[in-house]
């Protein structure tokens, strides 16, 4: 006579039983996957970002400007960085022949270039690029630019529209 345990089947279903865990593992791993390849092809997609000369401005941003007329007459666009990420134009830093202005949340704020005093450069822990400026009138500007996007280009242009005053003038 045979034993109870050798006339006992092992259900096919309860080995099984542990891979349902990693089946909803590997599905909510893939849509993440899917996810974040939507996002880079959105990113890819549009415009390019990081500080812009201006031969180099993408259209929207020439756009941008030209419908809210940042610029003053006679006034020449020199760099440019769009501040958001999703390129919008809504909060950006401009170097001009004439001055340095930030516009953000509809308000635009400049110091001229005959009135900057002082002009500081310096790059964080993180590689952000600050950008200090200084007007005689009080104003100051600061200007944070994201790592790998040209920060460097953006100070050398405010440098040439910036009149160092010589030892002895007042």
């Amino acid at each position: 006579m045979m034993s109870s345990a050798s006339l006992h089947q092992v259900n096919p279903e309860s080995k099984k039983s542990g891979s349902g865990f990693a089946r909803g593992c590997l599905i909510i791993a893939c849509v993440c996957l899917s996810l974040f390849g939507l996002f880079m092809i959105w990113l890819l997609s549009g415009p390019e970002g990081g500080v812009r000369l201006q031969g180099e401005m993408e259209e929207y941003a020439t756009l941008y400007n030209a419908s809210n007329q940042f610029l003053r007459d006679g006034e020449e666009l020199i760099a440019y960085y769009d501040v958001t990420v999703g390129l919008d134009g809504t909060e950006a830093a401009f170097v001009s022949n004439q001055r340095v202005f930030y516009l953000k949340n509809g308000y635009v704020s400049s110091i001229e270039s005959a009135e900057i005093t002082d002009v500081k450069h310096r790059v964080t822990s993180m590689n952000v690029e600050i950008i200090e400026v200084r007007g005689t009138k009080g104003g100051r500007l600061a200007i944070e630019i994201a790592p790998f996007n040209r920060g460097e280009l953006f100070y050398k242009m405010l440098l040439e529209i910036w009149p160092k005053k010589v030892e002895g003038d007042n």
